[in-house]
């Protein structure tokens, strides 16, 4: 008889469970504040709040890739790796008695050096981009100081926040990835309701701002303790080094390449929101800026059962297990856009209705739309899930992959948008022809080359069933 002890204690120590739980917690922003949101502010209120979302998003592309490279370096160092100069081949010199501490204690140090300077050229360039991108929306508003007051809010933590990634970073590259998922979703949980109290009872978008950024650096907080509480408190001991110079110099091309893919790829698309504030009407933007929120909501919910487990491939590479490697890594691609098709076929044909249960002054984008947009997220997970799988090689070429793609994708968005008048639909059409044409095949066969994958045997494994369940949902609803 299984023990139900012993399963919930395997769910509460899973980095899948636990990053599902967090990705999920934070969904519930959406799920359960927004619907409260539309029946308490008015719908330029409800713009400037998604716009918000979308510039305090970007503090992912913020640290010139430094943040997921360290995390790698992180996780060579506790599987023993010597070094990092020489990892780009199928094994890696590694030392016989147990994790590097020094090399840990060194990428650390370079980290939170790194973010603080990185930080004051993000908070610059956020702060003139954003002045620009909420302009026109706040003029809108009748409560125009409150709005300007929470973007400057909304500066000033988001520069304490990305200082305080240096945790986050440190937690995923030792492999507490369960852990810091865990409490994420906890505290996550907390801050919504906090969240719809304050709503409720001040009917303010400013005090929501406020909640959400006290939350956000509770969180930073208690991610500093989890660091100092774990590996015997080694963390604690660490010494304030200077940066390494050496050792940035050696992650240097790591870093910009991943950057630059990040830039090319989510930063781009989102983008594409700040653009349509711009150029609709309100209901027209709250819809495509809702609708890109649901998206985005649901690609990371997705990616739970690979990206947890990235700091797990880094290490079982470092070792060599092949075998342990290939079987993980199969799950998880398949299990990640799995997710992602069922979840989003849901939203395609419950959302709609529920929003029109609830009395929601927020819709999704028509139906032919929101397909097109979910076609082109799925090739665009697709070729992030090849990329992330090749890139434990430390051979990055995210420059290449979401550069070239990038450029294909601006350019046909300028085209269907700004020429040819499509509307919204301009951005989607031009995300899975960038895709397609480049970005999907060119990650796939770098995977595939390197590892010497079987493709038949592989794609059935893997993506078969998702693309499937994807095709029939938009042959249900050409038929229907």
């Amino acid at each position: 008889m299984v023990n139900s002890g012993n399963i919930i204690l395997k769910i509460w120590n899973s980095p899948t469970f636990t990053t599902w739980g967090s990705f999920l917690s934070k969904s519930l922003y959406a799920v359960l504040l927004l619907p409260v949101i539309t029946t308490v502010l008015s719908s330029e209120d409800i713009t400037i709040w998604l716009l918000f979302n979308i510039l305090i998003g970007l503090q992912n592309i913020g640290d010139l890739g430094f943040g997921v490279t360290f995390i790698r370096v992180m996780s060579y160092a506790m599987g023993g790796a010597k070094g990092i100069s020489g990892i780009s081949g199928t094994s890696i010199d590694k030392r016989t008695n147990g994790p590097n501490y020094d090399l840990l204690e060194r990428s650390d140090a370079a980290t939170r050096h790194l973010l603080f300077y990185t930080s004051l050229v993000f908070i610059l360039v956020i702060s003139i981009s954003g002045y620009f991108a909420l302009k026109r929306p706040i003029s809108l508003t009748v409560e125009q100081n409150s709005a300007w007051i929470a973007f400057g809010l909304i500066l000033i933590t988001t520069f304490i926040r990305f200082n305080g990634n240096r945790y986050s970073i440190f937690l995923q590259g030792v492999n507490h990835v369960a852990m810091l998922r865990r409490w994420e979703a906890i505290i996550s949980v907390l801050s919504i309701f906090s969240g719809l109290s304050v709503i409720v009872t001040t009917r303010s978008l400013l005090w929501l701002i406020i909640n959400q950024q006290v939350w956000a650096i509770i969180q930073m907080l208690f991610n500093r303790y989890l660091c100092r509480s774990i590996l015997e408190g080694r963390f604690r001991l660490f010494r304030k080094k200077g940066i390494d110079k050496e050792l940035v110099k050696s992650i240097w091309p790591a870093a910009w390449k991943t950057w630059t893919g990040v830039l090319m790829s989510y930063g781009i698309v989102q983008a594409s929101g700040l653009v349509v504030a711009q150029m609709g009407n309100t209901a027209s933007v709250s819809s495509y800026l809702f609708s890109l929120k649901i998206l985005d909501i649901i690609k990371n919910f997705s990616n739970a059962p690979f990206y947890s487990k990235i700091p797990l491939y880094n290490r079982l590479f470092a070792e060599g297990n092949r075998n342990g490697l290939m079987s993980r890594v199969e799950n998880g691609i398949r299990f990640s856009l799995l997710t992602f098709s069922v979840t989003a076929i849901i939203i395609g044909i419950a959302g709609q209705p529920l929003l029109k249960l609830i009395g929601s002054n927020v819709t999704l984008v028509p139906e032919w739309i929101w397909i097109a947009m979910i076609f082109s997220y799925f090739f665009d997970r697709y070729g992030a899930l090849h990329l992330q799988f090749y890139s434990i090689t430390n051979d990055i070429v995210w420059h290449i992959a979401n550069g070239v793609s990038g450029i294909i994708y601006i350019g046909f968005s300028f085209v269907f948008a700004a020429i040819m008048g499509f509307g919204v639909i301009s951005f989607p059409i031009a995300l899975i022809i960038s895709g397609l044409s480049f970005f999907t095949w060119y990650s796939a066969r770098k995977s595939y080359n390197y590892f010497n994958l079987d493709f038949p045997g592989f794609e059935y494994r893997t993506s078969f069933y998702p693309l499937l369940l994807l095709v029939a949902y938009l042959l249900f609803r050409l038929m229907a």
